[in-house]
């Protein structure tokens, strides 16, 4: 089944991914300054994602962008931690913390 969208469809998902990507970067540089280094994956096809080593070392954390029913923004990681996108430096230091 194939679902057409209209250009109004297609222009609001453009913007809101490359609002995703211009706050997994601006976390990607927040996580910098708290001594942590991450990559940040732009696929062909799909969405970006941050990734990050844990400070253990055994895994890497990925860390998506997604915006709330209401419209606002939050990063999401381990499946269930949340922080606000509008808090990029705490939200660096929340992830920064992750040991496992």
């Amino acid at each position: 089944m194939v679902i057409s969208m209209g250009p109004e469809t297609r222009v609001a998902q453009a913007e809101a991914g490359w609002e995703r990507f211009r706050l997994l970067l601006q976390l990607m540089l927040d996580l910098r300054e708290v001594g942590r280094g991450s990559s940040l994956v732009l696929p062909a096809i799909g969405q970006p994602v941050l990734y990050m080593r844990v400070r253990s070392g055994r895994r890497s954390l990925a860390v998506l962008g997604g915006q709330e029913p209401r419209g606002g923004w939050s990063y999401l990681w381990d499946g269930r931690c949340q922080a606000p996108a509008d808090g990029t430096k705490r939200a660096a230091r929340q992830i920064a913390a992750v040991e496992w």
